[in-house]
């Protein structure tokens, strides 16, 4: 749209909503574009008898809500969505489109503006270059974390930082962080982007490339009673409760990444052999596990009870709830976490316990059982493709011993799809 037109306040919102939509985020998140976005926009507009569309009108709008949130008539999640929606609308005026990317906050940010914009743009960069949502809010906080330290020393820039001022971040990076390697793996690939737009007066992929000895925390996993007690959280009268033993039982007794569990497809368990056999999403290399009888029970009951049909997918796991689509990856440490504290069971941030911590739990108990080293790492899929044998080890026999059968539930992998 050309910025000597000008447009409709309601033409822009209507616009705006569709852009909105068209994001395919969460429902949850759509209804609160359309309560604490879309609808306060219209109120302000129509109170304000602005019927034409402008960019100063619309940083008065969210200026207008700003000073509201300050004074407490308002909260921050209400200014946020307003303010987005303005920035979707100011840009669909100028460009004709909207193309979702993060923005600034000036209710968040605690470093300043130049220093801020440098981490936005940085963000959209790798957005751009097809980086998952998901990933980058791993990123964020670590550049963040840095950049922060940059501001504490004086700067609004990083065009003036000199080596002196990198070696006194390492310290405080390592105390921050456990894995410090991780965090530099981020600053290189940082410094890169800073080096290529000439944004900072050092080569900080370089210079980040320094050896740190990281401070590795050992994660414990759940020891016997916590395993029970979410086991017997999920409430199995209902198909979520169905689904979601299912799921814990798995991680419970094979060890299978949170991942490998949420996209397990009809073909790769074998319901005679009691087996699992796929390839890992990690690390591309397959795997088979013996499994349970008790394990293959949960699941088979989940698709003979409650799994909604759906032919679009041979995918087990569904949403209990329209659309029944497959469960988004990062699913699986929601489940154990929620069920865990329906169980009682609470732990601090750092302990990073979740869906994980079912792995390592289990290779605690196979190591406490005097299994192989070599043995648990097929198990745990850190083996070569050798692990494409039969059965793993002999060491492995007693997981396939159980006292619930399958006699009466259909075992014919074409009856369960």
């Amino acid at each position: 749209m050309s910025n000597c037109t000008k447009p409709l306040v309601s033409d822009l919102i209507d616009k705006a909503w569709q852009c909105i939509v068209s994001f395919g985020r969460a429902k949850k998140t759509t209804y609160m574009y359309k309560c604490y976005g879309i609808s306060p926009v219209t109120s302000y507009f129509s109170t304000h008898s602005v019927s034409v569309y402008s960019e100063d009108e619309g940083n008065n709008c969210i200026w207008y809500y700003f000073r509201l949130y300050q004074d407490g008539v308002i909260n921050s999640t209400k200014y946020r969505y307003t303010r987005k929606t303005i920035i979707i609308m100011t840009s669909i005026m100028n460009t004709g489109n909207y193309v979702w990317s993060y923005e600034p906050s000036i209710l968040t940010s605690s470093i300043p503006e130049g220093l801020n914009r440098i981490l936005v743009d940085y963000l959209n960069h790798r957005l751009a270059q097809g980086c998952r949502t998901t990933t980058l809010r791993g990123i964020k906080p670590k550049i963040k974390h840095f950049l922060r330290y940059v501001a504490s020393l004086g700067f609004d820039d990083l065009k003036g930082l000199e080596i002196s001022d990198i070696n006194s971040y390492l310290p405080v990076l390592a105390d921050s962080y456990g894995n410090v390697g991780d965090s530099l793996s981020l600053l290189r690939s940082f410094g890169a982007y800073l080096s290529e737009n000439s944004l900072c007066s050092l080569n900080l992929e370089t210079i980040f490339t320094i050896k740190v000895p990281n401070r590795k925390k050992i994660h414990s996993g759940f020891d016997k009673d916590e395993v029970t007690a979410i086991l017997n959280a999920p409430d199995k009268s209902t198909a979520l409760g169905k689904r979601d033993y299912a799921i814990i039982m798995l991680a419970a007794y094979t060890g299978l990444r949170g991942v490998d569990v949420l996209t397990l497809r009809f073909s790769d368990i074998d319901w005679r052999l009691r087996e699992i056999r796929l390839i890992q999403s990690k690390t591309s290399k397959p795997v088979m596990l013996p499994v349970p009888v008790a394990v293959l029970n949960a699941v088979a009951e989940y698709i003979l009870e409650a799994r909604t049909e759906n032919t679009a997918t041979d995918i087990i796991f569904l949403r209990s709830r329209p659309p029944y689509d497959p469960l988004k990856t990062w699913s699986a440490h929601s489940i154990i976490k929620h069920n865990a504290a329906k169980a009682g069971i609470v732990w601090q941030a750092d302990e990073r316990k979740g869906f994980h911590t079912m792995r390592r739990t289990l290779a605690s108990r196979m190591l406490a059982s005097d299994v192989p080293i070599d043995t648990i790492k097929e198990v745990l899929g850190h083996s070569s493709p050798d692990s494409t044998k039969p059965y793993i080890s002999v060491e492995l026999s007693g997981l396939k011993e159980c006292p619930l059968t399958l006699e009466s539930i259909p075992l014919g992998r074409e009856e369960l799809r």
